[in-house]
C-alpha cells in the first residue's frame, strides 16, 4: 500500500473512532436533551391541552414543572424557553406523544442521522463527477466527526441537524439542476432558525428565480398548514416574542456572535464571566455595528463573481451567507458552528484547486486553522475560564475570529479562483 492511501485509512479510522466516542459522550452526558424540552412541552401543550401560549415563558416553565422537567443548571432550574415559529409544535407532536426519556433518545438518533447525512450530502454536492460522490461524502462525514459543534449540539438536544440537512439537500439539488425542489427543501430550514435562510442571498445574487419560488411556496405551505392548529394570533405572538428574545442581555462564554463577543470584551454590565479588556459600554453598539457592516460587505463582495452551478465557487457562495448569519445573530451559540460546515467544505474544494501554489498553501493553512479552532478549542468550560482575566480575554472570541477568517478567505477565494476566460451563460 502506498503512503498516500495508507495515510487516508489512518485518518479515517481516527476520525470515525473519535466521532463514535463523541457520540457516546453526548448521549450519556447528564444534560443530554435538555434543549429539546421546550419543543416537547410545546407539542404537549398543543395536543393535550389545546394551549397555544408557547411564548409565555412562565406558562412553559409551569408545564415543565408539571412534567417533572428542568433546565441545564439542575432540578431547581426551569426549562428553557420556546422560541421557534408556530408551525413546529404541530410538527413535534408525533415524537412528543412518547414519554420524555424515550422521546429525547429518539430525537438524539434522528439528529445524529440528519447531521451525518447532511455532512455527506454537502460534501457529495462538491464532487466534480458522479463517480466521486462517494469519496467526497466519506470525507465530509469524517470532517464532521472532528467538529465539536456536532457533538455539542447533539448533547444539548438542539434542533440544528434537520435544518442543516435541508440546507445540504438544497445545495445538492441546485448542483443537480433541480432549483425549484432546492427551494422547497430549504424552506423548513429557513423557517426553523431564521438565520438559516441566509443562502437565499446567494439565490438572489445568482438570479435563481425558480429556487426562490420554491422557497416562497415551501414557506407559505408551512404557514398555511399550521393555521388550523395554531391560528394567526400565535404567529403574531411569535413575531413579537422573537424581537425580545433576540435582545442581548448578558455576556455568555459560548456565544460566538459579534455582538456577544464585543459585549464580553468591552462591557462590564451583566458580565459575570470576566473583567472586560476595556470597559467602554458606549462604544459597544458602534463596534458591533462596525464589525457587522464589515462582515456584511465582505460577504456581499464574495457573491459578486459569477459562478455556474457546477463551479465549486457556487457552493462557496451558497455557504458563506450562513457564516455571516452565525456572526450576526445576537446569540450565536457554539452549536451554531455546525452551519459553517458547507462553507468549510466548499472553501477546501476551491482552495485545493487554486492555480498558484503559494496562494493554495496559504489558503489551506488559514482554512485548517479556522476549522481546527471550531473543531477542537474550548470544549470544556474550564478552558474558557482559564482565559477570563487580563489580556487573555482577547482569546475568548477565538471562534468568532475563526468565523471571520473563513468569511474573508471565502471572499478572497471567490475572486482568486475565477477562470481566466469568461464563462458561458448558465443554462
Amino acid at each position: 500500500m502506498r503512503a498516500g492511501p495508507a495515510l487516508v485509512v489512518v485518518v479515517l479510522a481516527f476520525a470515525f473512532t473519535l466521532g463514535f466516542y463523541q457520540l457516546g459522550r453526548a448521549y450519556f452526558h447528564p444534560k443530554q436533551g435538555l434543549d429539546f424540552t421546550p419543543e416537547w412541552i410545546a407539542a404537549r401543550m398543543l395536543v393535550e391541552h389545546g394551549d397555544l401560549r408557547f411564548y409565555e415563558y412562565d406558562v412553559v416553565k409551569d408545564y415543565g414543572r408539571q412534567y417533572g422537567l428542568h433546565g441545564p443548571a439542575g432540578p431547581d432550574d426551569p426549562v428553557v424557553n420556546f422560541a421557534y415559529p408556530p408551525w413546529l409544535p404541530p410538527a413535534y407532536v408525533p415524537i412528543a406523544r412518547l414519554p420524555w426519556n424515550l422521546a429525547r433518545k429518539l430525537w438524539f438518533l434522528l439528529s445524529a442521522v440528519a447531521t451525518f447525512g447532511a455532512a455527506a450530502l454537502a460534501a457529495a454536492a462538491l464532487a466534480p463527477r458522479p463517480d466521486e460522490r462517494g469519496s467526497y461524502a466519506l470525507g465530509g462525514v469524517a470532517a464532521a466527526c472532528f467538529f465539536f459543534p456536532v457533538s455539542y449540539g447533539l448533547m444539548a438536544g438542539q434542533a440544528n441537524d434537520l435544518p442543516l440537512l435541508g440546507i445540504a439537500a438544497s445545495l445538492y439539488l441546485l448542483r443537480s439542476g433541480r432549483p425549484f425542489a432546492a427551494g422547497l427543501v430549504l424552506a423548513p430550514a429557513g423557517l426553523w432558525k431564521i438565520f438559516t435562510a441566509a443562502p437565499a442571498l446567494c439565490l438572489v445574487a445568482r438570479r435563481e428565480w425558480r429556487a426562490l419560488a420554491g422557497l416562497a411556496v415551501g414557506c407559505a405551505a408551512l404557514v398555511l398548514a399550521s393555521l388550523p392548529f395554531v391560528g394567526v394570533q400565535t404567529w403574531i405572538d411569535w413575531v413579537h416574542y422573537i424581537r425580545e428574545h433576540n435582545q442581548l442581555a448578558a455576556a455568555a462564554l459560548r456565544n460566538h456572535s459579534i455582538a456577544g463577543n464585543v459585549w464580553l470584551l468591552f462591557q462590564s454590565r451583566a458580565n459575570e464571566i470576566a473583567a472586560p479588556l476595556v470597559n467602554a459600554p458606549d462604544l459597544v453598539p458602534w463596534i458591533t455595528r462596525g464589525l457587522a457592516a464589515l462582515c456584511t460587505v465582505v460577504m456581499l463582495g464574495a457573491l459578486v463573481p459569477s459562478a455556474r452551478r457546477d463551479d465549486p465557487r457556487y457552493a462557496l457562495q451558497f455557504g458563506l451567507p450562513l457564516v455571516l448569519g452565525v456572526l450576526l445573530v445576537a446569540k450565536g451559540w457554539e452549536h451554531y458552528g455546525i452551519f459553517l460546515l458547507p462553507a468549510f467544505y466548499a472553501a477546501f474544494e476551491v482552495a485545493q484547486n487554486l492555480p498558484l501554489q503559494r496562494g493554495r498553501i496559504a489558503a489551506l493553512v488559514v482554512l485548517g486553522a479556522a476549522f481546527s479552532v471550531w473543531a477542537f478549542a474550548f470544549q470544556f468550560k474550564a478552558e474558557y475560564l482559564a482565559l477570563a482575566s487580563g489580556w487573555k480575554v482577547l482569546l475568548l472570541p477565538m471562534k468568532m475570529y475563526a468565523s471571520m477568517a473563513l468569511l474573508g478567505l471565502g471572499a478572497w477565494l471567490a475572486y482568486a479562483s475565477r477562470p481566466a476566460v469568461a464563462e458561458p451563460p448558465r443554462p
